[in-house]
């Protein structure tokens, strides 16, 4: 969403909330329409049911607008780079889904949480694991890290700052042993 969009929104839903909060106080019988608009007089003369329907239609209308404001503002924006037939942007999401999936083909990892940041010199790759028992931990970091490493190189090109690895936890082996 573009920033004048959300600028637009976020009046709007302020609007809507100020709306509302007249149509409350109509409601309850406070009557500031001879103060605000000349709608709020015809709005007046129903029954308090009425404000108050409005009142909630409006504050829903601007809770739902002020959401789609502030929905996106926690996403980082897509990596984007030049290549020989034009610009390439991949969200943050996919570089997550295929780190998860890169560190989940190595033995021992169970559950694979991801974050990417931007950097300048690179990619910096953040995971969390939860990893099997019985498994040489700092192997599987060891492997963990060069697999995602080679993995975004050959899948998406980009260059990889550095991968940290933090073990969150052990899980019980889901498959039964056979003796």
């Amino acid at each position: 969403m573009r920033a004048y969009d959300r600028v637009i929104l976020v009046v709007l839903s302020l609007v809507f909330l100020t709306l509302s909060l007249l149509a409350f106080a109509l409601a309850w019988g406070w009557n500031p329409a001879e103060q605000v608009f000349h709608w709020l007089d015809y709005i007046a003369r129903f029954d308090g049911a009425r404000p108050l329907a409005a009142g909630i239609i409006l504050l829903l209308l601007s809770l739902y607008i002020l959401r789609l404001a502030v929905r996106d503002m926690g996403t980082a924006p897509p990596l984007a780079w030049e290549s020989q037939l034009g610009q390439v942007h991949i969200s943050m999401s996919v570089l997550e889904s295929l780190i998860r999936r890169s560190a989940q083909d190595v033995v021992g990892v169970q559950d694979v949480e991801a974050r990417v940041r931007a950097r300048s010199e690179g990619v910096g790759i953040l995971l969390s694991l939860k990893v099997l028992p019985d498994v040489n931990i700092p192997a599987v970091v060891e492997a963990v890290q060069a697999g995602v490493k080679d993995y975004l190189k050959q899948t998406t090109g980009l260059e990889i700052a550095d991968v940290q690895v933090k073990v969150r936890s052990l899980v019980r082996d889901r498959k039964p042993r056979v003796e």
